[in-house]
């Protein structure tokens, strides 16, 4: 890879914000100074030791969680706010989606506030005319382009900012989180735009607590954990590894709960004592690969029998998209719930996508009366592999067949 090609380069990096109201009055009373090159553990660092190269034509993800120090990252790469010790190099012009209303003045229209953006990017005023339509087109804000924008709506203010970041040829764009804020459509939209900027080999560096997304659009991920890098490289590997931790995290917080569950309705005619997940040997696991079997046990009480119940799975995301759900009514329904005993639900073949998945459960009387209602019941995880990795993308994988020489059909 030629110097020229290297767009970012980050060495030593740490971050450290004010010491605070407490600690500067102890230095104070003390006399002491602090030692910020001692790297001391206990300092509340939001950046430490990051070393990082960035290529031209690069979409990298950055992921981890909140206070992971990812939005103090793209600060510092574009210069909002300086680093404490370490070097930053950056080639080219930069365009950050930081804030939504950072450089925007809210009593100047959105026109007015494109050739603001515009002159602080340092294009000049003829560059700007000739891009002022196409920022218009891009926005889709109409009569409102001419109005201030203390009058817009958050969307709207993103819509502005977009524009003007997808159509000034930045050689370095910097999107934090914003997009996340825009109706479909939009999003759509910008989303196809970053995909023909990646072609025109603009370098790209996008947070998002959006997964998927990351996946999607990078080529290469690094995975934030309190100011560190915990791990960078192919964004496959990477979001396995923030699944990972986030699967450890979110057992932790439905272990806490009182019933381990969310309870949304209940008629008190059953009560489920546990849900766990099963590997094809009946042994309690949680993170399975991908085509393997899972088994959803479920350990019940009732009162009075349940004839004939309608049993019903739900699977979602950790942000609640509903992906499937599955019920007895087409085999099995001829089954009664009684005392106290457990059924079980088997997956044959796992064909979700890597993540992390929580489980629900809607359980209906034979008139189709809801008895009991919960989510959050128990959590598992799904593993890449090579079968499926750069080659399946979304929620779920689909078997599909390749012809590269069909046959045409005679019979017509």
């Amino acid at each position: 890879m030629r110097m020229e090609d290297t767009v970012i380069t980050i060495d030593n990096l740490w971050k450290r914000y004010g010491l605070g109201i407490r600690s500067g009055i102890r230095n104070f009373l003390s006399g002491s100074v602090p030692n910020i090159s001692a790297h001391d553990p206990k300092e509340m660092w939001a950046l430490r030791d990051i070393n990082l190269k960035v290529q031209r034509g690069e979409t990298l993800g950055i992921i981890g969680q909140n206070g992971a120090g990812k939005s103090t990252l793209l600060k510092v790469l574009a210069g909002v706010t300086k680093s404490t010790l370490g070097k930053v190099e950056t080639l080219g012009r930069i365009f950050p989606m930081i804030e939504l209303n950072a450089g925007l003045n809210p009593e100047l229209t959105g026109r007015e506030n494109v050739r603001l953006l515009g002159a602080i990017m340092g294009l000049s005023r003829m560059e700007i005319d000739e891009k002022i339509a196409e920022i218009e087109d891009f926005c889709e804000l109409r009569e409102w382009f001419e109005e201030p924008i203390r009058k817009y709506s958050t969307g709207m203010v993103a819509r502005l900012g977009f524009g003007v970041a997808m159509n000034v040829q930045a050689d370095i764009l910097l999107v934090d989180e914003v997009l996340s804020v825009g109706d479909l459509s939009f999003q759509r939209k910008c989303f196809d735009r970053m995909e023909a900027m990646r072609r025109e080999n603009v370098t790209i560096l996008f947070v998002s607590h959006n997964i998927r997304q990351v996946e999607r659009i990078c080529s290469r991920a690094i995975l934030l954990h309190t100011g560190r890098i915990l791990e960078q490289g192919e964004t496959g590997q990477v979001c396995d590894r923030y699944y990972l931790e986030s699967h450890t995290r979110i057992k932790q917080q439905v272990d806490k709960e009182t019933s381990g569950h969310l309870i949304h309705e209940s008629s008190g005619e059953l009560e489920i004592v546990t849900v766990n997940t099963l590997n094809d040997n009946g042994e309690a696991c949680d993170v399975f690969s991908f085509y393997a079997p899972l088994i959803i046990q479920v350990h019940y009480r009732t009162e009075e029998p349940l004839l004939n119940p309608v049993l019903g799975i739900d699977l979602f995301t950790t942000d609640m998209l509903h992906v499937s759900g599955f019920n007895n009514r087409a085999k099995y329904h001829e089954v009664t719930l009684k005392g106290e005993g457990i059924f079980e639900c088997r997956i044959e073949r796992l064909t979700l996508l890597p993540g992390v998945f929580t489980i629900g459960m809607k359980i209906k009387a034979n008139n189709n009366r809801v008895i009991y209602q919960a989510r959050n019941m128990a959590t598992f995880q799904v593993e890449s592999g090579d079968q499926v990795r750069n080659t399946s993308f979304g929620l779920v994988h689909i078997d599909t067949r390749w012809d590269m020489d069909p046959k045409p059909n005679l019979s017509e």
